[in-house]
């Protein structure tokens, strides 16, 4: 992982998993990672080990600090929630899940892309293809109130993979030290 310093400049590199070939045993997929106060949370998405995905946990001198593996293979997106608990796409089941069991079926898409503001939660999915031609393939932003109930729905001409609130009142934002 890249570390940078206040003024955007780069201060340090951290070798937070061993290197590996992306076709070795040992090639881990980091797709989402998330700072929020003393701790860095990434998530392996480890679909390719055919193994269930991880969120890491780290402190910010990038020791591990536990690493919680997840009900599913191929998970995206990690949000701190104001009570601790860790939110994340499950996304080859199409849901919204959290690391203390709850999960909330969103469609049967692929879910990815996830916002969390004070009042709901928007959350992406779409149909999955190789990666050139994602462009083509449609998706939706589904928008939920804080308990998990349908609000509205969007549908996109392509697939949303980032979702991010524009007035910075998101929990999927990483905290600055």
């Amino acid at each position: 992982m890249l570390e940078f310093d206040e003024n955007w400049r780069s201060a340090a590199i951290h070798q937070i998993l061993p290197p590996a070939a992306e076709k070795s045993p040992g090639y881990a997929h980091l797709n989402s990672f998330l700072g929020h106060d003393r701790s860095i949370y990434v998530m392996l998405h480890n679909q390719q080990r055919r193994l269930p995905s991880e969120i890491i946990e780290f402190d910010r001198k990038f020791a591990e600090r536990r690493r919680i593996t997840l009900p599913w293979t191929g998970c995206h997106d990690i949000v701190r929630l104001e009570d601790g608990q860790l939110l994340f796409c499950e996304s080859l089941r199409g849901r919204l899940s959290c690391d203390d069991g709850s999960s909330h079926q969103i469609d049967k898409l692929l879910t990815r892309g996830l916002a969390v503001g004070e009042d709901e939660i928007a959350v992406g999915s779409s149909l999955y293809g190789k990666r050139i031609a994602r462009v083509l393939l449609p998706g939706f932003v589904t928008f939920l109130d804080r308990s998990y109930q349908r609000v509205a729905r969007l549908y996109l001409p392509a697939a949303p993979t980032q979702i991010r609130r524009l007035d910075g009142s998101d929990l999927s934002l990483s905290r600055p030290r």
